[in-house]
């Protein structure tokens, strides 16, 4: 009975834009619109956000099992990842987000 997540448009180009600076242009995957609940929409209806996925799989390793399933592993490498996305998104947007109304 979660709300719907709606990504702000403004914040999600910016956070692509981040991305983009750490892991490239071709390795961003926009993903299809799904039917999934997510608790972070509570968050979404009170301030404009977004929310991204991070690839966290590795085949080498063998980290190869979804989320929600008891033998899930993650490359922690992933989350230097992740960090570098948020911090560089921060520094983007050091004077503010201009938002159109």
């Amino acid at each position: 009975h979660y709300p719907i997540v709606i990504n702000n448009e403004v914040v999600s180009d910016k956070i692509i834009a981040a991305a983009q600076k750490i892991v490239g242009k071709e390795n961003i995957f926009p993903r299809a619109r799904g039917m999934g609940g997510e608790d972070f929409s509570y968050f979404a209806n009170e301030k404009p956000g977004c929310m991204f996925e991070l690839g966290v799989r590795n085949d080498e390793l063998g980290y190869t099992v979804g989320v929600h399933n008891g033998s899930f592993m993650l490359d922690e490498n992933a989350l230097e990842i992740g960090v570098n996305i948020f911090v560089q998104f921060i520094l983007d947007n050091m004077n503010g987000i201009e938002f159109l109304t």
